[in-house]
């Protein structure tokens, strides 16, 4: 069993951070966030993309997947599955047992990272939080919101 290295990687408020136009429909992505993105993948070699974002109730694996390679951004190999926790817990308690989930299912991985902009601090270890206010799309200087620079060598260091 070979082991594998994978991003858990949210939409909106890290790769697309303006307000979503039609929510349910898929937009493309920031162009300096897709950049960002590749920067990373391009540095950890065989490093593979699981969509945690809302994102995956919109459309199947496979439009996803023709979504991410419209873009030029490799294919994510899978989503996470949803939990029904809501109602119980906050959503990002949800979204962090979704990924834990993932990652019981998936025993060989052997390096992670999750990116989101909901703050999973008190629930995952191999977390990256994006800034992202919403409501204030506007007025945003995009550099500093979403997936940026400073956020592209916290995420190359957990899987390396």
């Amino acid at each position: 069993m070979s082991s594998r290295k994978i991003i858990f990687l949210d939409h909106h408020g890290v790769m697309y951070i303006k307000k979503h136009p039609n929510p349910g429909m898929l937009d493309f992505f920031d162009e300096n966030k897709i950049k960002l993105l590749q920067k990373i993948l391009h540095t950890i070699k065989d490093v593979e993309i699981v969509v945690s974002s809302d994102w995956r109730f919109w459309v199947s694996i496979c439009k996803m997947q023709d979504f991410y390679h419209c873009m030029g951004i490799q294919p994510p190999v899978d989503y996470t599955t949803y939990i029904r926790e809501h109602s119980i817990h906050s959503i990002e308690y949800t979204r962090a047992n979704e990924i834990k989930n993932w990652l019981k299912e998936n025993k060989n991985v052997t390096h992670w990272v999750a990116i989101d902009d909901l703050d999973m601090t008190p629930f995952l270890t191999n977390f990256v939080k994006t800034d992202f206010i919403f409501g204030q799309e506007s007025s945003l200087n995009a550099e500093n919101f979403g997936l940026t620079l400073e956020k592209v060598d916290k995420i190359i260091a957990f899987l390396q």
